[in-house]
């Protein structure tokens, strides 16, 4: 499977990208509890924003997480068939950063630091001299 992003940067790049997973998750997570609290209909898109944020909290599945953080937003805040009992404020620019945010993260990647790293993580490939053995193990 093709990825967006080439590496799992440690370091302060991977710090960087640890604190917009961070700020992006708990956005979403916030998000989902206010909608949690209004009509019934809205727990579906509340609890698979809720699900995102920590997927993008953990960097568990991010390309995946960060998709389904955005559709959740859009849903929420941007359609305009809301119904008239959920009479909660809607902050078009902080949604449209939070959008932003969660883009960046699919195409970034999720750093040196999440659980897709150490699930999908580069590798070091050690060649022997034996022509027949070839050895893999993860970069640490």
């Amino acid at each position: 499977m093709q990825r967006f992003f080439s590496t799992f940067p440690g370091g302060w790049p991977g710090l960087g990208l640890l604190l917009l997973r961070t700020a992006v998750a708990i956005a979403a997570v916030a998000q989902a509890i206010q909608f949690m609290t209004t009509a019934a209909w809205t727990w579906v898109v509340a609890a698979a924003s809720l699900l995102a944020g920590a997927s993008l909290g953990a960097g568990f599945l991010t390309p995946g997480a960060g998709t389904a953080s955005a559709l959740a937003v859009i849903v929420m805040t941007a359609l305009p068939w809301r119904p008239p009992d959920t009479a909660l404020p809607v902050d078009r620019a902080a949604a449209a950063f939070l959008i932003v945010d969660a883009v960046a993260l699919i195409l970034l990647g999720p750093g040196a630091f999440s659980v897709d790293a150490r699930l999908f993580g580069r590798r070091v490939i050690v060649i022997s001299r034996d022509e027949n053995r070839v050895h893999t193990t993860s970069e640490e």
